[in-house]
């Protein structure tokens, strides 16, 4: 794939700058991974007694964010040269608008403050006239449950249990 405006015909159009790595095991990346999770997790049981019945109440609540981005190939990408219909050979690389949950959308992505790499995104903060790709993972997922139940305590042989649970899920 060629950037816009390239045809081909010039061998300069990329150039593959290789940082030096000084150990056996070190990787470039363009930028510094993330990871991010936040969990709340609320739960409560009440019991209550009265004459031969005791009545319970019990349930709980889950909300989860997830996210996570890297460098796609952790090498470096090849240095776009710019073309004729982009001759200042800068090629934004844009970041999603969004992720999990809402406060780690930026506020700041917009084409009128020059912070949008591709019309909807922001631009993320990397090398902008190399080729570059990354991984993001997100989710978001809420739950909850809630169980009601009246049981006898009837001395003798027999007794009774009535209940019912309600529960919905959502990612």
């Amino acid at each position: 794939m060629l950037p816009a405006g390239a045809d081909g015909s010039d061998t300069t159009l990329y150039d593959f700058p290789r940082p030096a790595m000084d150990s056996f095991r070190e990787m470039h990346t363009d930028f510094e991974p993330q990871f991010r999770q936040k969990e709340e997790v609320w739960a409560f049981g009440i019991n209550y007694d009265f004459a031969n019945l005791r009545a319970s109440l019990i349930g709980g609540r889950r909300n989860n964010e997830f996210l996570a981005r890297q460098d796609y190939f952790m090498d470096v990408g090849p240095t776009l040269a710019s073309t004729p219909l982009n001759p200042v050979g800068i090629w934004p690389v844009s970041e999603p608008a969004g992720g999990a949950g809402e406060e780690w959308r930026s506020d700041s992505c917009n084409l009128l403050e020059g912070t949008s790499g591709v019309i909807g995104g922001c631009i993320l903060p990397t090398h902008q006239n190399r080729s570059f790709g990354y991984d993001q993972q997100d989710s978001q997922a809420k739950y909850y449950t809630l169980e009601a139940k009246i049981h006898s305590q009837f001395e003798g042989p027999f007794g009774f249990m009535l209940g019912a649970s309600l529960h919905d899920g959502r990612s």
